[in-house]
């Protein structure tokens, strides 16, 4: 449904019925007017609200969150339903809450189209759980995943086998193997088969990347393109490109391999295929001298322009009293890691693109109502 106006609310509105059993579904469509429109999403109910707003694009969301304080009430209840990592955690370990004490212990930084997904609130089949971090967290890390019924894989055999007691992240660290244009020390895989709710069997495939750099940074600086520079930790999820990602479907070469020169890699078709366009080579070149006097600018992870999530805290979060020695205030704080801000040498090249469509994107990211303040 896109296209929704926030200051007319001349939308397309979703009425329910019921049929059969209980069942709701789709039933019209209906040009409404401000007044009714707003009057007649205000009456639905909890669930037809979540469905209301689940079948408007992120631009649509954005735009009715913005039309009255209760249809925002409304948007606040929704998007702690559709952002909350644990309900994506579920799908991978029965214990999501565990999994997120561990990646925080760890300094875990979630990437991959394992955000893509959580921002675009889609699901994509057969896709893989990308987990970066540093050496210090992986054996705790590979050993936990073996308790929730992963089963290491070898798919590279440049990577030793985990058995092996001196695993080939800390051989490639101590000889210096790694370099700042190649920080990777190992890529585990594990993987492990579930019958799905659906009845089929399936496979998910979870891989451990073990950078010798600051997982962020090796996400910004390394990535193949803007679309994949999204990452969660245990505390937040940030988009660094949001406005092309996820309102324009564009993605911008960052970095340009052999592999790109020769032939289409696997990942560009991959996500070729989930909608995104590519902007690279003459085309690239075009658009970034087109923006480069208007958006040319430092950026700072989690500033205006990204889309900055923070979870909250929950119970099992937070330090008991008599858990550890603590000084006067942070008794019962959060134990999290956060990372300083850090200068990005980057083109923003996602603001004030107008796509085919006619809308034009925000000229900001901040200020989305996706984002907590």
């Amino acid at each position: 449904m896109p296209g929704v106006s926030g200051t007319e609310f001349g939308c397309w509105f979703v009425t329910m019925s019921s049929i059969g059993s209980g069942k709701r579904s789709m039933h019209m469509l209906h040009r409404v007017g401000v007044k009714t429109g707003r009057s007649m999403v205000t009456r639905l109910k909890h669930r037809n609200v979540l469905l209301f707003f689940s079948c408007l694009d992120l631009q649509s969301v954005i735009n009715v969150s913005r039309t009255s304080t209760l249809l925002h009430a409304h948007y606040l209840t929704y998007r702690h339903i559709a952002w909350d990592p644990l309900r994506r955690y579920r799908n991978w370990f029965p214990n999501a809450n565990t999994f997120r004490r561990l990646i925080r212990d760890t300094n875990t930084v979630i990437s991959g189209s394992f955000v893509v997904q959580f921002f675009d609130r889609e699901f994509y089949p057969g896709s893989d759980m990308d987990i970066y971090l540093r050496m210090a967290g992986v054996d705790d890390l590979c050993k936990w995943l073996k308790t929730q019924g992963y089963r290491y894989i070898l798919r590279n055999r440049e990577y030793a086998v985990m058995r092996h007691r001196h695993r080939v992240h800390v051989q490639r660290a101590v000889q210096n193997k790694s370099s700042h244009d190649n920080p990777l020390l190992a890529v585990y895989n594990f993987q492990r088969w579930v019958a799905s709710a659906s009845g089929y069997i399936e496979r998910q495939r979870i891989q451990v990347i073990v950078v010798d750099t600051d997982p962020v940074e090796h996400i910004l600086f390394d990535f193949h393109s803007t679309v994949v520079m999204n990452f969660m930790t245990s505390r937040e999820a940030v988009s660094v490109f949001p406005a092309a990602s996820f309102l324009s479907r564009l993605s911008f070469i960052s970095k340009v391999r052999p592999l790109l020169l020769t032939g289409k890699p696997q990942w560009r078709e991959k996500y070729e295929r989930r909608g995104y366009v590519f902007v690279d080579h003459i085309n690239a070149v075009l658009a970034s001298s087109e923006l480069l006097g208007r958006t040319s600018r430092y950026r700072l992870v989690t500033d205006k322009y990204c889309w900055h999530m923070t979870f909250p805290v929950t119970v099992a979060d937070v330090f008991q009293r008599d858990s550890c020695p603590v000084r006067r205030g942070p008794v019962m704080e959060p134990m999290y890691w956060t990372f300083p801000s850090r200068s990005l040498h980057l083109v923003l090249l996602s603001l004030n693109h107008v796509p085919q469509s006619g809308w034009r994107n925000p000229s900001y990211g901040g200020e989305l109502p996706l984002l907590n303040h």
